[in-house]
């Protein structure tokens, strides 16, 4: 099948790799002409461990369009995975996506076979219905007999989105009627059929406003397990012999609560989980619901940082000059929304420096911190952060119990875990 991508950013673009990999021919259409020459040239727009490889084993099914009303045409299904950026209310701002969803509009009322709207975006609970009733205005098309329309967020993780897309838990479908899921459905199963593979994801359909709000809770449920075990870590770090991954290896046997994302270590960040609690919270709101748990795991979150901070200030020296290992929200990516690296730098200010493989801005400053900084932070657990012992720290703070090897004398402080000369 020929189906179309409209976005082509960090979760865009290795959709369409990935779908090209399965045999489809990808139609591309981003706004940004910079993402457009990069597709011009055969190139991904954005970077993604793998991603450069797949795309180009499948180069010749990627289909840079000149326009939306183009990619419409000659797509059976158009997934839109545009930016739904957060506004100051905390609800997911709909202006890209209406700019999309309008011109899908207009190319509709020309557009004879069926065609399938896909909305990847995450957005607000009733966005999507309200959504296909816009595109039934401006064309002139009835959502059902003559389109369909469905609600399909991804759950990935950045660094390992293709993995993620291939090898999901579950997927998703919101459906504005039965013909639309069904044609999603069955695209799926086409894509992940395979006579020597094994794996098979759940399906779980169900209306659209149910899928809008599995998308948000899956997200406060994670966050919340991430909290926990931070919060695990702190009683653990003030109860005398307590070791956190002792006790959170135990917690994480019993199957109803399972190991996955039960580790103490700093807090989360990044472009999603924040802001889909702050979305969550704000619905309920308006909804007349009680919100104590996104309220307390953001409030949990929080505190993690404060509580590393303040094991910084009390352990170094004026005038210290301190090491922040580690930049990005989590290993493996690039981007820096809420990253705790990013955070101490701007606390610290003149007083650090920071490195991170990854990014051009800091990549260069290893050899500085390794021989000047007096306090290292591991903000991310890197292994070429596993020995330390060539640096000349006086104080290592590992949240994550990370390093194995520092340099004699130093004091190696790995905050979860009870540190008697302390009390």
């Amino acid at each position: 099948m020929n189906v179309g991508v409209i976005g082509l950013g960090k979760l865009g673009s290795p959709l369409a790799a990935w779908l090209a990999s399965k045999g489809c021919v990808v139609n591309l259409y981003d706004n940004d002409e910079g993402v457009m020459v990069s597709l011009a040239q055969g190139v991904p727009p954005v970077t993604e461990p793998g991603l450069d490889d797949l795309w180009a084993t499948c180069r010749d099914r990627l289909v840079p369009k000149g326009s939306i009303a183009s990619l419409v045409y000659d797509s059976g299904i158009v997934f839109i995975v545009v930016p739904t950026p957060s506004l100051a209310t905390g609800a997911f701002s709909l202006e890209y996506v209406k700019s999309v969803t309008q011109k899908i509009g207009f190319a509709l009322a020309h557009a004879i076979p069926y065609k399938l709207v896909v909305l990847v975006s995450t957005v607000n609970p009733g966005d999507t219905e309200s959504l296909a009733a816009e595109i039934e205005t401006i064309s002139g098309k009835r959502c059902g007999p003559d389109w369909g329309m469905c609600y399909n967020p991804e759950f990935i993780a950045l660094g390992l989105v293709l993995k993620g897309l291939d090898m999901p838990d579950l997927v998703l479908i919101g459906e504005s009627d039965s013909t639309a899921g069904a044609v999603l459905d069955n695209f799926y199963r086409k894509m992940f059929y395979s006579k020597t593979r094994a794996y098979y994801p759940q399906v779980h359909r169900m209306s659209l406003a149910s899928a809008e709000l599995a998308k948000l809770l899956i997200n406060c449920y994670v966050t919340m397990k991430i909290s926990f075990a931070n919060m695990v870590g702190m009683l653990a770090e003030a109860t005398p012999g307590g070791y956190v991954d002792q006790i959170t290896d135990a917690i994480g046997a019993d199957r109803r609560i399972g190991k996955m994302y039960l580790t103490s270590g700093l807090g989360f960040g990044g472009p999603c989980f924040p802001r889909d609690n702050k979305a969550l919270m704000r619905y309920a709101c308006q909804r007349g619901v009680l919100t104590l748990l996104p309220e307390a795991t953001i409030a949990t979150n929080r505190y993690v940082l404060v509580s590393l901070i303040d094991t910084i200030e009390t352990n170094r020296h004026p005038g210290d000059l301190v090491g922040i290992l580690g930049l990005t929200y989590k290993q493996d990516t690039v981007v820096i929304t809420e990253a705790t690296g990013i955070d101490l730098l701007k606390y610290l200010g003149d007083l650090a420096i920071g490195y991170d493989p990854l990014l051009p801005l800091y990549r260069d400053n290893r050899d500085a911190i390794w021989k000047s900084a007096d306090v290292l932070v591991v903000t991310l657990p890197l292994n070429e952060f596993k020995d330390l012992s060539d640096t000349k720290a006086r104080v290592i703070i590992d949240p994550w119990r990370h390093v194995l090897e520092v340099p004699p004398g130093t004091q190696h402080i790995q905050p979860g875990n009870y540190r008697e000369m302390d009390r």
